[in-house]
């Protein structure tokens, strides 16, 4: 074994002197046989043979990264005959750490093997719920002992890859049958532990690792569009013109939200005639009597590219002559009959008939060249009349035993079932849709998406309405505001169990629909609009911008431009209250930085909170501005922690300033962030006493800059501003609001302070 931190012979394990598994049985599956592992260790290679086929070799290449144990590997077939493949194990044994611990007390992040997304959340070791195989990696946090443990691989677009913890620790990839081919060599995944003291250190560092790896190329910008559906029901009858519902919003978000970003008009099933997933070569002109070229040049004209959804894998048995002409690129159940992957479809107009009449939805095979060139023929056909953004979904029809859906065989052998099959599949509608495209995945696998999504749906339906018809989720209402799949907790919980891959593997999207108009609630509208903010990630528009409340509107665009960073969870591994609710977000490409540290309120009763300085990464002993953005509060000087009172079903969004002894800016009432996008080339001048700063928004727009200013200052030119003290007791600092007007998108501004020698701490009376 080699020397601390990491200390390893293929068979046992230790991290800075911790064990972490011993007496390990590394084996493969080959040719239907279980085939123990007999291996020789030299320095950081290890060679396994296997007695029972000894053309077989699986050679191994470890380092150590720190404290994180990296093993890379190759399987070699050196004979004349193909190797059917199953599962190859890296670790399987029953002495490991994990049963050293109660546990009661060790937390775990899973991505259950087999599950769906809403499946994942932060359990305990002895919860009924907890998953105990965890697909990919699985995170471990020991908070009585501040130890963390990550156990799984850094790649994931290959194999079926599991990690099992219940009675025993069982590591390993599925290749689910694949033939290595004679006198040939097959890469593995690559295999990785570590152990440490910090659960959110560790995840942060297995996506750098990762992204490093993988490599994928994803637009970081996001995607802003308009979908509507929140409260437009647009499914009064079959032949509804859809079009021109399409066509006023666009016009209206032309006028009212011109230089926000809005790129796009998103339609979702209701173009496709009978809502009949696979049949997207033929268009709904009852509801789009334009056609598809035609929806596409109308809505350039008020800057929007049309965007549509697409279940590539998904086919309905009402499409009959399809059905026939892809009967052999059908996805088949392991007891061979027709996948079925939605019993009863009743998106878009297949809503309308009675249940019994609705179709079923067969799942096609990703692999199968009928499939491949009928989805390059569609993509290539709505990239010539305009279509820029696609929401891929229902992918899990395709994906296998990914998700819940394992199918007997696929087309093409060269590819292993699952992860290959589907990522090779999106790998050609990426191209052919083009760079400029914007592609969000959904409902299906999410690490797998790496290099052909831009951003993965990481989580259920949020802020999305449903259509007023007899057997829909809300019927008879379009939207429901608390306690459903589509509220603001479960999105806020998926987007905390998934933050340390936003921005490395692809854009991490937990609130596909934006939606705060009336009658939802204030507060409910400001959690909607806070989440999407600190997302950092793509959204659609959920109201009717034609009539929307203006006090309604004003939120969406205090929302916009949309950043790219995203919000990170500072109470992830805390089963006891759950989702998590503390997120805070470090600006500092700005000129002067600070921090944004937003608190969620889900409950029926106020919440006290505190959060010390060190848990920011701030030092302890700091002094810092609080500034609240919803309510354009002054909060006063903090020192060491910050304290706030947050009030039922609300949430309340902070930016902390560090103190100066001068004037300076600590807050803004035009974007949540509060600076990072509407403000730049902030810069004082002491010899002067000038402060200079330049703000963006449309021009048009009015918003207002806060500001600190000692109370030894005035400003010159006080009536361009409005000042206030901010009393406590006989003295008071000074809130200044600068009020500013948008006669063009960027305005500079400049204030001139001098010094007054009079008491300006008058006493109250």
């Amino acid at each position: 074994m080699s020397n601390q931190p990491v200390s390893f012979d293929g068979k046992s394990l230790a991290i800075n002197g911790k064990s972490i598994y011993a007496n390990s049985a590394p084996f493969v599956e080959a040719n239907g046989k279980r085939l123990l592992a007999a291996g020789h260790f030299d320095d950081y290679d290890c060679h396994w043979h296997f007695a029972e086929l000894p053309q077989l070799v699986w050679l191994w290449k470890w380092s150590r990264r720190e404290q994180r144990l990296v093993v890379e590997s190759k399987l070699v077939n050196n004979g004349g005959d193909s190797i059917r493949l199953g599962k190859v194990c890296w670790v399987d044994t029953d002495d490991y750490c994990l049963p050293n611990y109660t546990p009661h007390n060790v937390e775990v992040l899973e991505n259950p093997y087999g599950g769906r997304a809403y499946h994942r959340q932060i359990k305990r070791l002895d919860d009924e719920g907890c998953w105990r195989c965890s697909a990919h990696f699985a995170q471990f946090s020991m908070a009585a002992t501040k130890e963390a443990l990550q156990i799984g691989f850094l790649t994931f677009l290959r194999t079926y890859n599991f990690i099992a913890y219940k009675d025993r620790l069982t590591v390993a990839s599925d290749f689910v049958g694949w033939e290595l081919q004679p006198h040939s060599e097959t890469t593995c995944d690559v295999f990785t532990v570590t152990f440490g003291n910090n659960p959110m250190t560790q995840l942060e560092n297995w996506a750098n690792e990762a992204a490093d790896i993988v490599k994928p190329q994803f637009n970081h910008k996001p995607a802003i569009g308009w979908l509507g559906w929140s409260w437009v029901n647009c499914l009064g009858s079959a032949t509804e013109n859809c079009e021109q519902l399409l066509l006023e919003n666009a016009k209206a978000i032309q006028k009212k939200l011109n230089g926000y970003g809005i790129e796009y008009a998103w339609v979702s099933v209701l173009n496709i005639p009978g809502g009949n997933p696979g049949d997207y070569l033929h268009w709904n002109t009852p509801r789009f009597p334009s056609g598809n070229k035609g929806v596409c040049e109308k809505l350039a004209e008020h800057g929007l590219k049309l965007g549509l959804w697409v279940g590539p894998y998904m086919l309905s048995n009402h499409l009959e002559q399809k059905v026939e002409e892809f009967d052999d690129a059908i996805l088949r159940r392991p007891d061979g009959e027709r996948m079925i992957y939605s019993p009863i479809w009743s998106h878009g107009d297949a809503g309308l008939v009675p249940a019994e009449k609705r179709p079923q939805i067969y799942a096609l095979d990703p692999s199968h060249p009928k499939v491949r060139n009928y989805l390059k023929q569609v993509f290539e056909q709505y990239r010539a009349n305009g279509v820029r953004y696609y929401m891929l979904d229902f992918l899990e029809a395709g994906s296998g035993g990914i998700q819940r859906h394992p199918y007997k065989d696929h087309f093409d052998h060269s590819l292993t079932a699952g992860p290959e099959v589907l990522t090779s599949s999106l790998a050609e509608i990426r191209q052919t849709v083009g760079p400029d495209t914007f592609i969000l995945t959904s409902t299906g696998p999410t690490l797998q998406m790496a290099g052909a999504a831009d951003a993965v749906r990481v989580g259920n339906d949020f802020g999305e309405g449903r259509s007023v018809t007899k057997g829909a989720y809300f019927y008879p209402a379009s939207f429901v505001i608390n306690g459903s799949f589509t509220a603001a907790a479960a999105a806020l919980g998926f987007a905390s169990l998934s933050y340390y891959t936003h921005g490395k593997l692809y854009q991490n999207n937990c609130g596909n629909v934006l939606t705060v108009d009336k009658p939802l609630p204030l507060d409910t509208a400001w959690i909607h609009a806070t989440i999407h903010a600190l997302s950092g990630s793509c959204t659609m528009l959920g109201d009717d911008i034609r009539y929307i409340n203006d006090d309604r509107l004003s939120i969406i665009k205090k929302t916009l431009p949309r950043g790219t960073e995203a919000a990170k969870p500072l109470d992830l591994f805390n089963c006891d209250q759950w989702p998590p609710h503390r997120f805070h977000l470090s600006v500092r490409d700005v000129s002067e930085p600070y921090e944004v540290v937003a608190l969620y309120n889900f409950s029926a009763e106020s919440r006290k909170e505190s959060i010390p300085f060190e848990s920011l990464g701030l030092p302890a002993d700091a002094t810092y501005v609080v500034w609240e953005f919803w309510h354009e509060a002054y909060m006063g000087c903090m020192s060491g922690e910050l304290t706030a009172v947050v009030p039922p079903e609300s949430v309340r969004v902070y930016r902390l300033t560090p103190q100066l002894d001068r004037p300076q800016i600590i807050g803004t009432d035009m974007h949540v962030l509060m600076g990072q996008v509407e403000l730049s080339n902030i810069h004082y001048c002491e010899k002067t006493r000038t402060l200079e700063f330049t703000a963006t928004r449309p021009t048009g727009e009015t918003g207002s800059v806060f500001l600190l200013m000692p109370q030894t200052l005035h400003i010159v030119d006080s009536g361009s501003c409005y000042t206030a003290r901010n009393r406590n007791g006989t003295t008071g600092d000074l809130i200044v609001r600068l009020p500013l007007r948008f006669d063009t998108d960027t305005i500079t501004r400049q204030i001139h302070f001098e010094r007054i020698d009079s008491d300006a701490n008058d006493k109250l009376t």
